[in-house]
């Protein structure tokens, strides 16, 4: 199962963004912000960061099927350091999303009511729920580390990781999001795609091993516990004063 959730996963990152990332040529995509082709170097280096862990993933999911599981340790010291790029350019991407919103809305006379109001509703969800995600990232990474001799809470917890820095796939303004746009509203794609997986790994615990693992109630607790917290946080001004704190600091 864990070698084909690797898949699907990197398949999701490649499909979502392959017009702004991968084919960026091929599509023409200009940069909402500056209106050029080029992609901005933090966002490109975030981009970078993001494949090489699910890239990695498939790979050690692939060498625990080969039985490799020696080259899968060693290989272990290069996903703490993937892990590490990947937190620091998702904080840099999301502290400077309200930046290049503000020079966009300066750029096209955005007045200051309508970019309050833009603000509240397209920036400060994501960036609310993405820092909240990148710390379940964080925590699920650093237990799959501290687990590493016990085989079924690692895997789970390296699962979980990879699942909950995967939301803004579904982001409306890209392909996947724009597809299940007609059927689900646009912040309802990426919930119900986790509540998939983690129903999943609850049937694979109950197929395998006939209980749900510990691992695995946590997973579940933590995300319900984050998408509470999001959802408290981003409709309130506590939500707004986190992100432009998290501008000012980068």
């Amino acid at each position: 199962m864990f070698v084909a959730w690797a898949l699907i996963f990197l398949t999701l990152v490649a499909v979502a963004f392959g017009p702004s990332l991968f084919l960026r040529p091929l599509f023409g995509t200009t940069d909402y912000a500056l209106g050029t082709r080029s992609l901005p170097a933090h966002l490109l280096w975030h981009g970078v960061a993001l494949t090489a862990w699910y890239v990695l993933f498939i790979v050690q999911t692939g060498l625990v099927m080969a039985g490799r599981v020696n080259w899968h340790r060693r290989l272990g010291v290069a996903g703490v350091l993937v892990a590490a790029a990947v937190v620091a350019t998702s904080l840099l991407t999301m502290a400077r999303f309200l930046l290049r919103v503000n020079a966009w809305a300066a750029a096209n006379g955005v007045d200051g009511q309508q970019l309050e109001e833009g603000i509240r509703q397209g920036v400060v969800r994501p960036v609310v729920g993405g820092s909240w995600s990148l710390l379940l990232f964080v925590l699920f990474v650093g237990a799959g580390v501290y687990f590493r001799r016990r085989s079924a809470s690692h895997k789970r917890c390296m699962l979980l990781a990879s699942l909950a820095i995967l939301g803004p796939v579904f982001a409306a303004s890209r392909p996947i999001g724009r597809l299940l746009a007609p059927a689900l509203p646009p912040q309802i794609g990426g919930p119900v795609f986790l509540l998939v997986c983690l129903g999943a790994i609850v049937a694979y615990d109950l197929a395998t091993v006939r209980r749900v693992e510990l691992a695995t109630w946590w997973g579940i607790a933590a995300n319900v516990g984050v998408t509470i917290v999001t959802g408290l946080m981003a409709g309130g001004e506590s939500g707004l004063a986190y992100t432009r704190w998290l501008a000012s600091v980068f």
